[in-house]
């Protein structure tokens, strides 16, 4: 049975000034694989990257950025992985739990998700 109850749960993050444009996203969201995440929550804005069929949650250090594919729409628990995925938009790195480095903010720009921090 899928628990959804998070009333013993404390966490605050960017929610809601991380994402500051949402303008396209994968369809229905994905399953993320979060072996090897250590974290307990995938923040919103997170890199998410597809390691052959899997989708999963960027390392912390940045790594990989040449799979990603977009950012964690919304706080996910690592519990319940399920997440949307904005491919296109705009984020501020500025107020990230994890900012991206340089590598992965350039990869994002392909992608067409840019960055603009007020």
């Amino acid at each position: 049975m899928l628990d959804l109850n998070k009333s013993n749960e404390t966490y605050t993050d960017a929610d809601g000034i991380a994402i500051k444009h949402y303008i396209h996203g994968l369809e229905g969201g994905r399953v993320l694989d979060v072996t090897g995440f250590t974290p307990d929550y995938i923040p919103e804005g997170h890199g998410i990257i597809k390691d052959g069929d899997d989708y999963k949650p960027q390392p912390v250090d940045g790594s990989q950025h040449t799979l990603l594919v977009g950012v964690c729409r919304s706080t996910t628990r690592k519990s319940v992985p399920s997440t949307g995925v904005m491919t296109q938009g705009t984020i501020n790195n500025a107020v990230l739990v994890y900012p991206f480095n340089a590598a992965s903010l350039a990869a994002l720009k392909t992608l067409g998700i840019h960055n603009q921090e007020d």
